[in-house]
């Protein structure tokens, strides 16, 4: 198996589908290391209003089903192609929606882990006996 190959399988199985407020949302859990790297942002930041969690989960956020009316007032039932730029302008008017987003996001590296926990004693009681 090719090295793209490897990857492409990686972000399949880190790929979720959540949805909130009657639309789906494709989110990717983030690697080990990258979850480390956002929840030190999130304990160093000084912001209390819960913006910087919200900010920090985001980039995971990949994909939707949203139209014009969707994230803007008068917008028509034009389908809108995912992009950061488009998510930032979608959050920053639906801040309830992004912040289950990142609620979802956090939650996947909370289960994740878990289950290297769950996985190492597993190893441990089958290794020791």
């Amino acid at each position: 198996m090719s090295l793209d190959e490897l990857r492409a399988k990686d972000r399949a199985a880190r790929t979720h589908t959540v949805e909130i407020d009657g639309h789906k949302f494709s989110i990717l859990r983030p690697t080990e290391l990258e979850a480390i790297r956002i929840t030190t942002q999130v304990a160093e930041s000084e912001d209390k209003t819960g913006v910087d969690m919200i900010r920090f989960a985001l980039p995971y956020v990949i994909g939707w089903d949203l139209t014009e009316a969707d994230i803007v007032e008068g917008g028509d039932d034009t389908p809108v192609e995912f992009s950061a730029d488009a998510l930032d302008l979608y959050a920053a008017d639906h801040a309830s929606a992004a912040d289950r987003l990142s609620s979802e996001i956090y939650q996947l590296i909370a289960d994740r882990r878990k289950k290297v926990r769950v996985d190492k004693k597993k190893s441990k009681s089958t290794s020791g006996s």
